[in-house]
């Protein structure tokens, strides 16, 4: 967590209190290497390898994840970040903490599966930058 920080130009730290109340309104646990990352800084952006990462600050996840006419593309997801691009960085709802690489035009049948934790994700990500998928996820 400390490398991505560093990588990331970040925000200062979130508090405790300030996650929990986020995860309470988008009704959503993030997993702890999550929980970690926003007690080092409130969301951040930059070069993770030859890609660009972006992870939202917990005002803009209660945003995206609560507005309702964003609801349309993210009902069945919790968006936490993006390559600041065409790629939204989200959780599969009833899918305990499986991220996801969706482009929101080609929709939910082209997700990319990038790993089961914040660690493992940017682990997938420095591993294989910019993969699109080849076939539909079923």
């Amino acid at each position: 967590m400390i490398a991505l920080r560093t990588a990331l130009e970040g925000n200062p730290p979130a508090t405790l209190e300030a996650i929990r109340e986020t995860e309470r309104q988008i009704d959503f646990e993030f997993p702890p290497d999550l929980v970690e990352f926003f007690t080092l800084c409130d969301g951040g952006e930059g070069w993770w390898g030859e890609d660009y990462l972006r992870i939202f600050a917990l005002e803009d996840i209660r945003f995206h994840n609560t507005a309702p006419y964003l609801q349309q593309y993210f009902s069945d997801i919790v968006v936490f970040g993006g390559d600041g691009g065409s790629d939204w960085h989200a959780f599969l709802r009833g899918q305990r903490w499986t991220i996801v690489q969706r482009e929101p035009i080609a929709g939910p049948e082209y997700d990319r599966i990038r790993g089961r934790s914040l660690l493992e994700f940017i682990r997938d990500l420095k591993a294989h930058p910019r993969v699109p998928p080849t076939e539909p996820r079923r």
